[in-house]
């Protein structure tokens, strides 16, 4: 009986699932200074931690999806330039967040569980873009 077998794609589809689901709870939970992410005040800072987590979520929805396709056409699996698009996309969803997260520390020096759940989304968006390199060095 042969063992399953693991492959990348199927780490990474996890691990951007983990990051969607996360990013999109700290968007959608109340427990950022006085409630949620769009209750910040309507200031250009605050749009641009908003603008910035959105864009974020955007991207591992992105990567998600081309990463589906590439599980699903042996096409695109093969394809050199789909794995430079989802590391792309990757970098930045990785990036937005983490200009997010840090607007929002400059601006307020607490936050609730969102905030924690923006880091483990940023966190994912890091190792999915890590797991992207592994995979366009390999190819």
């Amino acid at each position: 009986m042969a063992a399953p077998r693991i492959t990348f794609h199927q780490i990474t589809i996890i691990t951007l699932c983990f990051g969607i689901a996360c990013s999109i709870a700290s968007c959608a939970t109340r427990a950022w200074k006085s409630g949620g992410l769009f209750d910040l005040p309507n200031e250009a800072w605050a749009n641009t931690i908003k603008a910035f987590a959105i864009i974020g979520v955007a991207m591992l929805g992105f990567s998600l999806f081309m990463e589906i396709l590439m599980v699903a056409s042996n096409t695109f699996k093969l394809s050199r330039a789909m794995h430079l698009l989802c590391f792309i996309c990757c970098l930045l969803s990785a990036a937005s967040l983490l200009i997010s997260l840090g607007l929002y520390s400059r601006h307020y020096s607490y936050g609730g569980y969102s905030v924690w759940l923006l880091t483990a989304g940023t966190v994912f968006a890091l190792e999915a873009f890590f797991f992207y390199t592994i995979q366009w060095r390999c190819t």
